[in-house]
């Protein structure tokens, strides 16, 4: 048997989180809230646009990957794309346990910046 997030975590979590310093973040405001709305941008479209997507992602990346297996991906209910991130509080406990990270988050508020698409962090 093979375990994803859902039997894991109890439901969707993110597997990609970017990141950026809290000085990039305030010396740079526009390039940084630029960089969000692409993102949230490219969520959209590529939710919307599965296949359109699928081709985007096989050419820029010349991905050896069967074309409808990756639509198959994107069209996946379990599957999300989107800027809030999801169940990464489970892997920060983790992280902080085995002594990755040093300070214990008491939240996912810890480690994210409080922008409105992250209101729903966790």
């Amino acid at each position: 048997m093979v375990l994803n997030s859902y039997d894991v975590l109890g439901g969707p979590s993110s597997a990609t989180v970017l990141y950026a310093t809290e000085k990039f973040r305030a010396d740079n405001p526009k390039t940084y809230k630029a960089f969000v709305d692409a993102l949230a941008e490219a969520a959209k479209w590529t939710s919307a646009n599965p296949e359109q997507a699928a081709d985007t992602y096989i050419r820029v990346t010349k991905a050896k990957i069967d074309r409808d297996f990756l639509v198959k991906i994107i069209r996946n209910p379990e599957v999300q794309f989107k800027t809030t991130p999801q169940n990464t509080f489970v892997l920060a406990n983790f992280l902080h346990r085995i002594g990755a990270i040093k300070n214990k988050p008491a939240s996912a508020r810890d480690y994210f910046f409080p922008d409105a698409h992250n209101a729903g962090a966790n």
